[in-house]
């Protein structure tokens, strides 16, 4: 079961403490440098902690973060309030909270981290899980930090656990691959922790993402030995996504046929190579190679592919989170609205969930247009703008949808005056000048 909710607080410039809604499409509006990719990053960093082999309890190697450290990723303003855990207990100012939710899970609904810096007299330095707490059905389950001395450089350390049901905690030491917990066989937490362990492991490959600047496919592809199932960062594989997935070439194929009137071709060149191609669907001897067919067309691909992949492996690996940075980059208004509704036919036809990030009025007015049309219920949206503040931290204010595709809450009245602005401005001039 995925997330609903992630909660977050002293992360980037967000001091928090901030929800982030993950429903089937969420959207994250706002003006340059008030954090849009940043919180939209967190769940690819969410996903590399949970990979086999992440280096530290948060892998900060993650792709996501670009070589960003620890410092990086906290606030680095005044803190008005401690980051505690859920309770506010275990105050830890120069700490990072993430909290992660499953709203109506049977088993777990809360999975709460406090994330520090630790430092040794020895100069030992290492990021450290300085709380971790999670609710199920007998109560919360709550671990404290308490390294020793010896423990400064191993990868299990001492914590205070508090058990359900249980007024006195006990001793236990902890390791973190990742965000996942474990103890050793024989301790009597063995059992509880287990069940923690596989709920958040059954996470793993479930959070993709694409960056804003997509790499466009190379002229000629050599031809994979086996298929692909996954789609890198920039999307610089989707054309061996494509070459060995014909189910998934044929759908966004489908896409370009229906916007632009051009079937997407995988055209062999031997030995061993292909290129990929737009046809004419009436005129076949019209064929380029899509390096040539203009960045939209090729900035377009990697995300058509990765919808297609998230509604393809949900039967295999289940369900996953697609976290995409300007999806409509380069594309036209009305191929922006053939997007959204490729979009919504993905969340509406899977259990996976998009979270966008884009300042493309066109495309709000085609999420809107999907739901007057009825083929989006509102319930299904949260469209986020994020608002900056004097001393230059950031709060993501919430909105919903009416029926009717009206914005609900805390939506800017005047976010998209600009165009009327300079058109005025245009017109002004133009009467000066004509005097």
């Amino acid at each position: 079961m995925l997330p609903s909710a992630i909660d977050l607080q002293n992360y980037r410039s967000f001091p928090g403490p901030q929800r982030l809604e993950l429903r089937p499409l969420t959207l994250i509006y706002g003006v340059n440098n008030t954090g849009k990719s940043s919180l939209l990053r967190l769940l690819p960093l969410l996903g590399a902690s949970l990979a086999d082999g992440a280096n530290g309890p948060l892998n900060l190697e993650s792709p996501a973060m670009f070589g960003a450290s620890f410092e990086d990723l906290r606030w680095r303003g005044p803190v008005s309030e401690p980051v505690g855990d859920v309770d506010g207990i275990d105050e830890a100012r120069n700490g990072l909270r993430i909290t992660l939710r499953w709203e109506g899970d049977p088993d777990i609904d809360v999975a709460d981290y406090v994330f520090s810096r630790f430092e040794s007299q020895q100069l030992i330095r290492r990021l450290l899980v300085k709380s971790f707490a999670v609710h199920g059905p007998a109560g919360w389950l709550r671990a404290r930090e308490r390294i020793r001395p010896e423990e400064e450089s191993r990868r299990s350390v001492t914590y205070d656990v508090q058990i359900p049901g249980r007024t006195e905690s006990i001793a236990a030491a902890l390791t973190f691959d990742g965000l996942l917990p474990s103890v050793a066989p024989d301790h009597a937490l063995h059992g509880l922790l287990a069940p923690i362990r596989a709920r958040l492991a059954a996470l793993k490959g479930r959070f993709l993402w694409l960056q804003a600047q997509r790499r466009s496919p190379e002229r000629f592809t050599t031809t994979p030995s086996n298929p692909r199932w996954h789609l890198k960062h920039d999307g610089s594989d989707a054309a061996a996504l494509l070459a060995t997935n014909p189910e998934i070439l044929r759908s966004v194929s489908e896409w370009y046929e229906r916007m632009v009137q051009r079937r997407l071709l995988i055209t062999e060149v031997p030995p061993a190579a292909f290129r990929l191609q737009l046809q004419h669907i009436r005129e076949a001897s019209v064929t380029v190679d899509l390096l040539d067919s203009g960045e939209g067309m090729n900035q377009v691909l990697p995300v058509l592919c990765a919808l297609e992949l998230a509604r393809s492996r949900e039967s295999d690996e289940g369900s996953c989170i697609l976290a995409l940075e300007e999806p409509e980059s380069h594309l036209h208004p009305r191929l922006q609205q053939g997007l959204v509704e490729k979009i919504v036919q993905t969340v509406s036809n899977s259990g996976s969930r998009v979270l966008l990030e884009t300042h493309s009025e066109h495309f709000l007015l085609g999420v809107q247009l999907q739901i007057a049309r009825r083929i989006l219920h509102p319930e299904q949206v949260a469209i986020y703008w994020l608002r900056q503040r004097e001393d230059g931290s950031t709060v993501a204010e919430l909105s919903t949808f009416d029926e009717r595709a009206f914005p609900q809450g805390a939506w800017p009245a005047n976010v998209f005056n600009e165009d009327t602005d300079a058109a005025r401005a245009v017109i002004q001039a133009r009467r000066e000048h004509a005097r």
